[in-house]
């Protein structure tokens, strides 16, 4: 939504965000709800990863179908109110849907904005740094077993299931991928906290404005390629939609032929 809204005034020359404070502060309540959701659902899919490879059987145990229902319940639930700072502190100001400007809740939209992207490249580093640990451990921990057949000392060396590894690689593409279209609008972020309180020219505002939203537009890419990292960079996920595009294909010849 927030890279659709973006583009349409460039191309109907028409910016309904800085024409209607409901839709601005609609848009950015969505916009706010939608990539914070979207960041807590990495950050619980590097968690997930990291308790599967973990060598400790009570985290791996805590890798649930029942638990992840409930975090996300949670979350989804604590981020929908939580997102609802977005729409109460933005309005419009300098042609531009943006926090109110010279206020406390300009200072803590500068802090949000540093935790909201900060924390989720922090724990995916830390998550995708202990999963290889993890596996580099898996793969060359060794541990002894006798042989019921002929008594002698046997090894048996632990590895992960294909699937695992699998997921676990997608989990480390995705995280990079975070880190590298995330970048951009960490560095404005922290440039923008920094400068809160410098009085600034219009043309400065304007430049400012224009690097914003060339800062922000990889984030809104990192949201809408998930599909695409997933299909290319696991098999089984590739099987699964040409599988399903067969299914779709076959009924619609049916349909037809009817």
């Amino acid at each position: 939504m927030g890279g659709i809204t973006r583009s349409l005034p460039y191309l109907t020359n028409f910016n309904l965000e800085i024409t209607s404070l409901i839709f601005c502060k609609c848009r950015i309540y969505f916009v706010h709800f939608s990539l914070i959701l979207g960041r807590y659902f990495i950050c619980l899919i590097s968690i997930d990863r990291w308790m599967v490879t973990s060598s400790n059987q009570s985290i791996r145990r805590m890798s649930s179908s029942k638990f992840a229902r409930y975090i996300t319940t949670v979350g989804t639930c604590f981020c929908l109110i939580f997102s609802i700072h977005a729409p109460i502190g933005f309005e419009i100001k300098n042609n531009r849907c943006y926090a109110y400007l010279a206020t406390s809740y300009e200072v803590f939209y500068g802090i949000y904005n540093l935790i909201a992207v900060g924390i989720p490249i922090i724990l995916m580093i830390l998550c995708s740094t202990l999963i290889m640990v993890n596996i580099h451990q898996r793969q060359n921990r060794i541990y002894p077993s006798n042989s019921l057949i002929t008594g002698s000392h046997e090894v048996t060396i632990v590895s992960t299931p294909h699937n695992n590894m699998q997921l676990i690689r997608l989990v480390l593409i995705q995280s990079l991928t975070f880190l590298v279209l995330n970048i951009s609008v960490v560095a404005y972020t922290i440039y923008d906290f920094a400068t809160i309180s410098i009085t600034k020219s219009s043309n400065r505002q304007i430049i400012e404005a224009f690097i914003y939203a060339v800062s922000i537009h990889p984030n809104y890419i990192f949201c809408s390629i998930t599909f695409l990292t997933y299909t290319l960079a696991s098999s089984m996920f590739r099987k699964e939609f040409i599988f399903i595009g067969r299914r779709l294909y076959n009924n619609a010849l049916r349909q037809c032929g009817q």
